[in-house]
């Protein structure tokens, strides 16, 4: 049952390219967690392996797919399709997982894909068949299901590298993981870009006026420096959100929407942010003028272990950009062993 996947693991100069720099730690307002102190390690779920599927059009030839049901303890069963692609060189250089942005339903893009395959890594893009974040008991719930999908992942790679990286809402997945479901322990390398969105939600759902100076401060001056700058959700990312809850608690948000979307941010008092194992590198786009960047900030202050951030020349959609995916592959190259 396991084969296909116990295939995928047979077989500074950077910074001259994209722009590194550390963002200074910033105080968000007075209801914003001031450290985490409830650490919390929340339970996975279990995968079951459907059966083949076919590749996406656009896929090398030398792809596969297989189709699995991810379960998890409140949340509806859902299923994902994983294209894998083996590493082209002699010498297996580990296995990288990687996920689109929102829902997770659309492709991450296989030229990248194809380019880390030539450089030696075997590669699984992760789509699921709808949203992962549908869920109505919660945000935690909802994030079980990434967790678990990468845990199962990489039972069969044993010591080989271990690496992922996710756009936007995929960034979120890697967050929650990381920070909620204690998997900085299969991890090496975490490279999320455009975000996490999701750093501390009731900042972005509620009246982003509240926070705008210490928002400001968050966006490093190369990026979005025309403006304007978003410190709150839009309705798209609102609905996205809401998905998640029973209700509406960030279109529609109150006092009792604040504890709820505070307690289950990827920043939140339960979590835990100290990876003595793995390299957590973000990337931003310059042109990305949304509330991603600041929320994916309120994440980068608090890992209290090894972190990079740096920008390059790209929109929201970082590996959409030639840039951005040369960023991406350049990052993984370096750092995933």
């Amino acid at each position: 049952m396991r084969g296909w996947l116990l295939r995928l693991v047979s077989g500074t100069g950077l910074c001259a390219v994209i722009a590194c720099y550390r963002s200074p730690a910033v105080a968000t307002d007075a209801d914003a967690p001031d450290a985490p102190n409830e650490e919390v390690v929340r339970p996975l779920g279990s995968v079951t392996l459907v059966g083949a599927c076919t590749p996406e059009v656009e896929a090398p030839l030398d792809a596969t797919c297989v189709e699995v049901t991810v379960q998890c303890p409140n949340v509806p069963d859902l299923n994902a399709r994983l294209t894998r692609v083996p590493g082209r060189t002699n010498t297996h250089r580990g296995l990288v997982v990687l996920g689109s942005g929102g829902g997770g339903v659309g492709s991450y893009g296989f030229e990248i894909i194809n380019r880390l395959a030539d450089l030696g890594f075997s590669t699984v893009e992760r789509r699921w068949v709808t949203s992962w974040l549908d869920s109505e008991h919660g945000m935690l719930s909802a994030a079980c299901r990434y967790a678990t999908l990468i845990t199962w992942l990489e039972e069969p790679a044993g010591d080989a590298p271990f690496c992922v990286t996710g756009n936007s809402g995929g960034a979120s997945e890697i967050a929650y993981a990381l920070a909620h479901f204690g998997r900085d322990e299969i991890i090496d390398l975490a490279v999320p870009t455009a975000g996490p969105p999701m750093g501390q939600m009731h900042l972005s759902c509620g009246n982003p006026a509240s926070w705008q100076p210490s928002c400001d401060e968050l966006f490093s001056p190369d990026i979005c420096a025309a403006g304007p700058r978003e410190c709150g959700y839009d309705d798209s990312a609102m609905s996205r959100i809401d998905a998640a809850f029973a209700g509406s608690p960030c279109a529609s948000y109150d006092a009792q929407s604040e504890g709820l979307l505070a307690g289950e941010s990827v920043v939140a008092t339960s979590g835990r942010y100290d990876y003595p194992s793995t390299l957590v590198y973000f990337l931003f786009g310059t042109q990305d003028c949304s509330s991603a960047v600041p929320q994916g900030y309120l994440y980068y202050d608090v890992i209290a272990s090894k972190k990079e951030a740096a920008t390059v020349d790209a929109g929201h959609a970082v590996p959409a950009s030639l840039e951005g995916m040369s960023a991406i592959a350049d990052v993984i190259d370096l750092n995933c062993f």
